[in-house]
């Protein structure tokens, strides 16, 4: 099965405001269309720790719904929480959008790990 990350994957990522709160921001994220829309079997693994808006976000937004949804509600270090679950579930493939954790779960699994960008590029070259 493939994997997506949430953020910077499939929901623009948002940007930090200082004196907002990542609740408020997490919010305003509902209103964000999804950055393309995944079909088949997937699962969605993410580093956020906040269950209502994140289930929300996916019910409301993306056409075809994943099998599983990961979501960090022990708020471990998101590298971490990605790690044990790519490894310890049917994830052949891993999308994520953050270099330093593409570059930790690499390191980290046996998994196919690729970050978003070079899966767009691949997608552009088959096209031309």
């Amino acid at each position: 099965m493939i994997g997506f990350d949430l953020d910077g994957v499939l929901c623009p990522e948002y940007i930090w405001l200082d004196g907002v709160s990542r609740d408020v921001i997490l919010k305003m994220s509902r209103i964000l269309a999804p950055i393309f829309q995944p079909s088949g079997e997937y699962c969605i693994v993410t580093g956020r720790n906040n269950s209502e808006i994140t289930l929300e976000w996916i019910t409301e937004k993306l056409n075809v719904k994943p099998m599983f949804v990961y979501i960090n509600v022990d708020n471990i270090s998101p590298a971490l929480f990605k790690q044990q679950i790519i490894q310890n579930n049917n994830i052949e493939t891993f999308i994520e959008s953050e270099f330093a954790q593409v570059e930790y779960l690499r390191n980290n699994t046996t998994k196919n790990i690729i970050h978003i960008n070079d899966l767009f590029k691949g997608l552009y070259e088959e096209r031309n």
